[in-house]
């Protein structure tokens, strides 16, 4: 069991973005989450979640380039999918000082995008 833990470990180091959900059998996401921005800071992570306090968002935004709430329109998980990946475009062009990207948060107004 714990071979096929670290193989996956393994994997998601050569994911170009993870989608993470908080709520995993055996490891939490945020967990999950912490230890690899730690091992493998590059990579973007946006966490999905049906949990929707305050306190569960920003121990989320802790490492998470976003967090989105169960239910969300597939727009949502779009522009936040685009998001994180603009992100890492961003911070691979910065070869000699990387600095942790900002999220990006989509506004909406009448379920249309707000720009």
């Amino acid at each position: 069991m714990a071979d096929n833990r670290g193989r996956r470990g393994e994997l998601a180091k050569q994911a170009d973005l993870v989608v993470l959900d908080v709520m995993l059998p055996g490891l939490d996401g945020f967990t999950v989450g912490q230890r690899l921005k730690k091992e493998a800071p590059g990579i973007p992570i946006l966490m999905l979640s049906a949990r929707t306090s305050v306190d569960d968002k920003l121990q989320g935004l802790r490492f998470a380039d976003d967090y989105l709430t169960k239910p969300f329109h597939p727009d949502e998980l779009v522009r936040g999918l685009r998001c994180c990946s603009e992100d890492m475009t961003a911070s691979r062009k910065k070869a000699s000082s990387w600095s942790y990207p900002r999220p990006c948060r989509p506004a909406y107004r009448d379920r249309q995008p707000y720009e």
